[in-house]
């Protein structure tokens, strides 16, 4: 009865889960251009890489290009779709809500508890079917559906066409999205372990947590505690040994937090077998890599500030800066930063090059999104609680990027985490 009423409540949360804008894109888009407020800060259009506004102004908020479109937030409260000319391609009815990044050229879609998927033109690829939680398109080319059937949740995995490639037995309580060939999957054990495209259990069900991390590893830990690394096979690269551990981004690179002996933290970046390529023991935080670069914020014993440091993926330190606050990755070349005005005496947002030179800037009160905002790890009390900030600021950082997919995959398992102690007790 347990697991038919973790099955029931798991149904509900993918069917009506991701209100966070989060992407498995793996952002080809190389459209220049990039939200942005008018200089009387009234509405939002997009600049080019010379910082001219091309796109007018006449929106209240808009997020990046991805697979050629944009999505942006009208006055009047309505949402559109528009191409890098600005031309509408799609308006969203009242009822519904479009995801504010195209996933590998295709929109999911939801209406009231029902999920779909539209392509790019706006053709309904997956109809939004009640009581169906729907997935990603990945690169691995299959869109998991989660669905009830005659009174019992089942969970398949179609291909674009809407055809089932794949349907699981009733021994897994839950599966995800498919990552390089894998989708983890919870056992009637309540254990995690992976399956192959054909179904194959290929990492057995042994796992406390399991997450996708890219460069065909996947994160573990059996005692909540410290995470280590396996290959696909399911054979162990690392033992646990990492507070945490992102995603395997550019030059197959992942940020980490490690362990001190005085119980606190420090981060780095490590390969693909958990080797440290670049560290750094005043390192407060690390991005992952993404436009062939990085950010670390930094606070040596000398120093009475922090400072930012613009890394390569060889270790080279392109920017400090103490002037900017990154709030988004590098996209396309340019980064979108914070700093102070110090003549209006007010925060201004800018877009900076790699070299740290300002393309465009406003002043403004506020963010130009909620989730531009990051939360960052100052002020937090404990090592958690400090990981669950730069979580959440990475979240907003990367929203739209090519890591998002597997923030969201970890964000999402961690739900059914939570659903698991629940229903257990």
């Amino acid at each position: 009865m347990k697991a038919k009423l973790f099955i029931f409540s798991l149904a509900l949360l993918l069917c009506s889960a991701c209100s966070t804008p989060l992407s498995y894109d793996y952002h080809d888009d190389t459209t220049a251009l990039w939200p942005a407020f008018s200089t009387t800060c009234d509405s939002v259009g997009y600049i080019n890489a010379k910082g001219k506004m091309v796109i007018k102004p006449v929106c209240v908020d808009a997020c990046f290009f991805s697979s050629g479109r944009a999505k942006v937030y009208r006055h009047d409260g309505g949402q559109q779709i528009i191409d890098k000319n600005g031309q509408v391609i799609y308006t969203c009815s009242p009822d519904e809500e479009v995801e504010d990044y195209a996933i590998n050229g295709y929109f999911r879609f939801t209406n009231g508890r029902c999920a779909g998927l539209y392509d790019i033109n706006f053709n309904v690829v997956i109809p939004a079917v009640e009581n169906q939680g729907v997935g990603y398109m990945t690169r691995d080319g299959l869109i998991r559906l989660f669905k009830e059937e005659n009174a019992i949740y089942t969970i398949h995995y179609v291909n674009i066409q809407g055809d089932t490639v794949l349907s699981l037995p009733k021994e897994y309580l839950y599966a995800n999205d498919f990552c390089d060939g894998r989708a983890v999957v919870l056992g009637r054990n309540w254990k995690y372990g992976a399956i192959n495209k054909k179904g194959e259990l290929v990492v057995d069900t042994i796992y406390e947590e399991l997450y996708p991390a890219g460069a065909n590893r996947l994160v573990y830990s059996n005692h909540n505690t410290y995470y280590g690394l396996i290959d696909t096979d399911g054979n162990v690269v690392t033992e646990p040994r990492f507070n945490n551990v992102l995603f395997f981004a550019e030059n197959d690179l992942a940020a980490v937090v490690y362990p001190t002996t005085d119980g606190y933290y420090k981060m780095g970046w490590v390969d693909k077998n958990g080797n440290q390529q670049i560290a750094g023991s005043d390192f407060v935080y690390v991005t992952p890599f993404y436009d062939e670069v990085a950010w670390a914020l930094v606070k040596h014993e000398d120093m009475e500030e922090y400072e930012y440091q613009l890394y390569d993926t060889k270790g080279n330190i392109l920017l400090t800066t103490q002037e900017h606050t990154p709030i988004s990755s590098f996209i396309n070349g340019l980064c979108l930063v914070n700093g102070w005005d110090k003549e209006a005496k007010t925060e201004q947002h800018r877009y900076i090059d790699k070299k740290g030179n300002v393309v465009y800037n406003w002043n403004e009160n506020r963010p130009m999104s909620d989730w531009w905002n990051p939360r960052l790890v100052k002020g937090a009390q404990t090592n958690a609680s400090k990981i669950e900030a730069y979580e959440e600021m990475l979240e907003t950082m990367f929203a739209g990027t090519e890591y998002a997919p597997l923030i969201k995959q970890r964000k999402e398992l961690k739900q059914v985490l939570n659903h698991i102690e629940q229903f257990i007790k």
